[in-house]
């Protein structure tokens, strides 16, 4: 009953299908025949619970149970656990994410803050990963970079142990500079991977390349070395200048 009135009558009944353990490499089916119920007072109708599957899913409890145990071993991807109960590959990582509770690791002294381009994800194009410099081991993913779903993260991490962290190495992201600087201690120090610095600097340098292209006549040989030697912008000076570089002529 819906609304606690009267007893509700049985309007009819519908078969549901659903994904069963396989037979050796045969898949199989439960074809269960469902009541469909309407009460009396409000005309809703509903359907009854089912022994077969859990509420919101439309496969069977053994199949469940089945990918959860396939997904503990480590060479078996959701793709792979999928394509072994005849489900989508979706289906396996709806289960994995509402059956499986990953306990979080204790931030490092040391970790990296960066993200990866993750364009299918619904929340935000990239995601965060969290990874601990020493060991190399990923420590979280989060599905967003915005600053309030930094902000909710790490809020939710004692102050006592985001104060313990030394160095956090990160791009140039403005909002990990906020985030640090407002959640984390005073003392830890916010450290930008030279990979950024330096092509934040060749960056900078090609923006005045393009600039200082532009003021030239375009027959000029100004413009026409600014445009096609800009490689020699961006080269070590001792290969440059190495008597056995291989040369390269122009017309």
């Amino acid at each position: 009953m819906v609304c606690g009135g009267t007893q509700p009558y049985i309007k009819g009944y519908y078969i549901k299908k659903l994904p069963y353990t396989n037979i050796g490499n045969n898949p199989t089916y439960i074809n269960h025949k469902v009541r469909r119920y309407q009460c009396k007072n409000c005309n809703i109708t509903y359907s009854e619970s089912s022994p077969f599957h859990f509420e919101g899913y439309k496969i069977s409890v053994p199949v469940i149970m089945s990918v959860l145990e396939h997904l503990k071993y480590p060479n078996i991807t959701f793709q792979k656990c999928a394509e072994l109960h005849n489900v989508s590959n979706t289906s396996v990582v709806y289960i994995f994410d509402n059956h499986v509770d990953m306990s979080k690791y204790k931030l490092p002294e040391y970790f990296c803050l960066d993200e990866v381009y993750a364009g299918t994800s619904k929340k935000s194009k990239y995601i965060c990963v969290l990874l601990d410099y020493k060991t190399k081991n990923p420590i979280d993913i989060l599905p967003s970079r915005k600053k309030v779903d930094l902000e909710k993260y790490f809020l939710r991490i004692p102050i006592k142990e985001r104060d313990s962290v030394r160095v956090i190495c990160t791009d140039m992201y403005e909002h990990y500079r906020i985030i640090i600087k407002s959640l984390f201690s005073p003392y830890t120090l916010h450290v930008v991977d030279r990979f950024h610095v330096a092509q934040d600097i060749n960056r900078s340098v090609d923006r005045f390349r393009i600039k200082l292209m532009h003021e030239q006549d375009k027959g000029s040989i100004n413009y026409y070395l600014l445009k096609h030697f800009n490689y020699l912008l961006f080269h070590e000076l001792d290969e440059l200048l190495d008597p056995n570089r291989k040369r390269k002529y122009n017309h």
